[in-house]
């Protein structure tokens, strides 16, 4: 079953946009308060993975502002406003195999069957590629992790792609850090994502998650 998580709606936490607005639009509120955006607030930000701590208080600033991709931040809803996780995203496209589809359609994949409609579905299998959005990157603070937030922020991003009208959008992708002393390999398998490749590619695991799922 494809379970559409509301748990960001019950806690405490806002989205902060690198555009200087408040983002509310997991919440449906429209928050209208702006506010600067200045990446030099990460410095102090950890995950406790240097590698990763590195790229954010000195490469995700250049990604952003080249447009590579949008990054959020997620902060408490208090007049300190700590920032606990950060997540950026992308526009992307897959090529899935016909050995992905025959997981898919038998339950034996991590990830749902995609939700088409019966009489298109072999024509939709057949396609070379398909539309995604891509979570480039999400790391929470250290002290936040171990309590379900980041399947949340996965959750209500998934959400999200579904409800935003700009573009089609078939499934969610990420690349998964993935190394022999840290790996968010099981964290996105939790989350219902499964492994585009069979084996990860460099120090990352392609992987992806159906949006429209068959019930």
């Amino acid at each position: 079953m494809c379970r559409r998580n509301k748990t960001l709606k019950k806690r405490n936490i806002i989205l902060i946009g690198n555009d200087g607005l408040i983002c509310d639009m997991w919440y449906g509120r429209g928050v209208r308060s702006i506010i600067i955006i200045n990446f030099e607030l990460l410095k102090s930000f950890s995950c406790g993975i240097q590698s990763l701590d590195d790229f954010i208080h000195s490469g995700l600033e250049v990604y952003s502002k080249s447009h590579y991709c949008s990054t959020y931040v997620v902060s408490t809803k208090n007049r300190r406003r700590n920032i606990v996780a950060i997540f950026a995203l992308a526009f992307d496209s897959i090529v899935l195999e016909t050995d992905d589809f025959d997981d898919m359609n038998s339950g034996f994949s991590e990830t749902w069957r995609p939700n088409v409609l019966e009489n298109s579905r072999i024509e939709f299998e057949n396609k070379s590629v398909y539309p995604a959005l891509e979570i480039a990157y999400l790391v929470v603070r250290k002290d936040f992790q171990y309590k379900n937030l980041g399947k949340a922020i996965v959750d209500e991003i998934a959400e999200y792609a579904r409800r935003q009208t700009l573009a089609g959008c078939v499934f969610l992708t990420v690349k998964a850090y993935h190394t022999s002393r840290h790996s968010a390999l099981g964290f996105y398998q939790k989350c219902h994502f499964a492994k585009l490749t069979p084996l990860p590619k460099g120090e990352v695991w392609p992987m992806f998650r159906t949006l429209w799922c068959d019930d």
